[in-house]
C-alpha cells in the first residue's frame, strides 16, 4: 500500500478548519481579527470528538510531525509520499507527475479546471 499525504501550511489550514466549523454551526465566531479568532477558540472548553479541547483539535490537525511519526509505525518511509498544497496550486503537472512515478503508473497531461483549483 502507499499513501500520499498533501499538506497545507499550518497556519492556512488553521484558519481554514476554524471557519468550516464556523460556516457548519459548530463554533460561534465573535467578529474580530484572527488574533481574536485564536483567543475565542480558547473558550471553547472541550470537543467530546477529539476528547480535547476545541482549540487543541485544531492544532493538533496540523502537527504533521505527529501524524507521520504515527504513520510510519505501520508503513515505510519509501511508501508515503508528500505533496504540498501550495506546490499543487504553483505547478500541478509537476506534483501529479511525482504522484504518477510515485504509485508507478505513466505520466499523464491533464486540463485545468475551469475554477482553477
Amino acid at each position: 500500500m502507499k499513501l500520499i499525504m498533501m499538506l497545507r501550511n499550518t497556519v492556512d489550514r488553521f484558519y481554514s478548519d476554524f471557519w468550516f466549523n464556523v460556516n457548519r454551526g459548530a463554533v460561534v465566531y465573535k467578529k474580530g481579527l484572527f488574533e481574536g479568532v485564536i483567543r475565542d477558540t480558547m473558550e471553547v472548553p472541550y470537543s467530546p470528538v477529539h476528547k480535547m479541547s476545541y482549540r487543541d483539535s485544531l492544532i493538533i490537525k496540523g502537527d504533521y510531525a505527529f501524524h507521520l511519526k504515527n504513520y510510519l509505525k505501520y508503513f515505510d518511509k519509501e511508501n508515503i509520499e508528500i505533496i504540498f498544497f501550495e506546490d499543487l496550486l504553483k505547478d500541478r503537472q509537476a506534483v501529479l507527475n511525482s504522484v504518477f512515478d510515485f504509485i508507478g503508473v505513466k505520466n499523464a497531461a491533464i486540463e485545468a479546471p475551469k475554477n482553477n483549483l
